[in-house]
């Protein structure tokens, strides 16, 4: 199957560095359809002072879009200091599923000067906009320095057509608060919506929308201020995010998190923002509380779809089950419908659902982790129904042994043909020299068949024998079981196995780890296979 493969994938390099990779995983239900190497995960080169640097692609792409039957694909590039340093810009063909061109920016780490990884951009009929800032790090300046940038690339070859920066027009905004760059109706111009926090005795928000040309001329049009109802934590408002929703309206996302958990709400807020009247901008507020439920960690997730925005976390209930919920809003902030819970095949509790392809009847989404295999990166294919009713269609993970890892990205697509495109990280050694990023396609007709004849015979269960309590906890839970516990391995949030084969023990103490979800494997002695989710807080 593997040489088959090789024959089968274009290896595509950014920075002109071609190599073979070093991982290439064999997929245990089928084949892919295609299946290219964007970059192996790090690539090391000597920069302008000689010295070893490593420029890498990050793992996965951050804007998707889908237009005249082919896939524009955008992510960002970070070096070896974790400076963001430009992006690429990738074209599939889903015609003939071949990959057009992967455009790469990056720079020297060494001129202190850098692309931030929040940009937008846009495809238009004969080009792609992109905007976003750069900046530069000044001698003896403790916070970087920003200037706004526009970029035109030709769609069809990926160059640059033109390109616009001013370096002596820093943007006046703070460093980092900025969200997303939109078109505004006049074609030279665009829309920079940047937050800020200050605090003077108490904590205070407001939005600013900062409109721009394409020559960086900059002028402030808004300031929406939202005022704290409670007394706050000081990182209250570090957990904002911003969504363009259609060419008119983004939606803004802001947490309050109270000081004392005990005496006052966690207050999740939504602002829909339309502009495009800019002399005359409406925002439209509403407190999602009820429906945005706690999160665990930074696991929200935002899926704008033809001027509706899909929102997506996982949450706990009181027994301790994990459930993912799903909220649809359009652009004007009414809500479309919502789902509590998504339960699949007698309420599996997967740990995360992913969407593939959402419309107003069926819906296909991946899902972690899955229900045919005890590997940690496996995933499930499964359909939704308006109700949350969702019923297993078929398994994917790699045919090697469990310690290969698959890990996929949010960012993902379903054709109308029904083809899987995914996009991940793919190794023995997730992050490290034998890890690989990868762009893959899968026909679903040949997973559901290989997952019929080929996927492993571990099926992983819910036990309802086995407790592990209370959850959350501190860090020590206790486990009760009626049949015998022969071993537990203990999995970290990003997939590496934190401990390994502990013993038959009635407690647990994690209490070391950091806070976070945990994913316990629990073996017993009849061969049954266990998973239970645990929230350390």
């Amino acid at each position: 199957m593997k040489h088959l493969i090789l024959h089968l994938f274009i290896i595509y390099l950014f920075g002109n560095l071609l190599a073979q990779p070093s991982y290439i995983p064999d997929f245990k239900q089928a084949e892919p359809l295609f299946m290219y190497n964007i970059s192996s995960n790090y690539n090391k080169k000597v920069n302008a002072k000689g010295i070893d640097s490593y420029t890498a692609i990050k793992p996965y792409f951050n804007q998707l879009k889908v237009q005249d039957s082919n896939l524009y694909l955008i992510n960002y590039r970070y070096d070896d200091i974790s400076i963001f340093g430009g992006y690429g810009l990738c074209k599939l063909n889903l015609n003939k599923y071949n990959l057009e061109y992967c455009y790469e920016d990056s720079y020297d780490s060494l001129s202190r000067e850098y692309y931030n990884y929040k940009f937008s951009f846009k495809v238009n009929k004969e080009n792609i906009d992109i905007y976003g800032v750069r900046g530069t790090n000044i001698e003896n300046v403790s916070s970087p320095l920003n200037y706004g940038f526009y970029r035109q690339h030709d769609k069809n070859d990926g160059h640059i057509i033109k390109e616009y920066t001013d370096r002596n027009n820093l943007i006046k905004v703070r460093n980092n608060n900025f969200i997303n760059f939109t078109n505004l109706a006049n074609p030279n111009s665009y829309l920079y919506i940047c937050l800020n926090k200050y605090q003077y005795g108490k904590i205070r928000f407001e939005i600013e929308l900062w409109q721009f040309d394409t020559l960086m001329n900059q002028r402030l049009i808004k300031t929406i201020k939202h005022d704290s109802i409670q007394p706050l934590l000081f990182n209250s408002y570090q957990r904002t995010l911003s969504y363009l929703i259609s060419d008119s309206t983004s939606m803004v996302w802001l947490e309050q998190i109270p000081t004392d958990f005990n005496k006052y709400k966690n207050y999740q807020w939504l602002y829909f923002i339309n502009f495009a009247d800019t002399s005359n901008i409406k925002v439209i507020k509403i407190d999602a509380t009820d429906k945005i439920k706690l999160r665990f960690a930074n696991t929200i997730r935002f899926y704008p779809n033809n001027g509706e925005i899909t929102i997506m976390d996982v949450w706990q209930d009181s027994l301790g089950k994990i459930y993912s919920y799903q909220l649809v809003m359009d652009e004007h902030g009414n809500e479309k419908s919502y789902i509590e819970k998504i339960k699949i095949d007698g309420d599996i509790p997967y740990g995360g659902v992913y969407p593939l392809r959402l419309t107003d009847t069926i819906s296909y989404y991946l899902v972690a982790n899955s229900i045919k295999s005890d590997k940690y990166f496996s995933y499930d294919i499964v359909k939704v129904d308006p109700s949350g009713k969702g019923t297993y269609v078929a398994s994917l993970f790699t045919e090697n042994d469990k310690d290969d890892m698959v890990y996929f990205a949010y960012q993902m697509h379903m054709t109308d043909d029904d083809v899987i495109i995914l996009n991940g990280v793919y190794g023995r050694e997730l992050y490290l020299t034998e890890s690989n990023t990868w762009l893959v396609g899968f026909k679903l007709q040949d997973l559901i068949k290989g997952s019929q004849t080929s996927s492993s015979e571990i099926v992983v269960e819910e036990d309802k024998t086995l407790i592990v309590y209370p959850n959350p906890s501190s860090g020590i839970f206790k486990i009760q079981s009626e049949s015998e516990i022969k071993a537990v391995t203990v999995i970290a949030p990003n997939g590496v196995e934190i401990i390994k084969n502990i013993q038959k023990s009635e407690e647990l103490n994690i209490s070391h780890l950091p806070n976070g979800i945990y994913l316990l494997v629990l073996y017993n002695t009849n061969g049954k296979v266990t998973r239970k989710m645990v929230v350390k807080q």
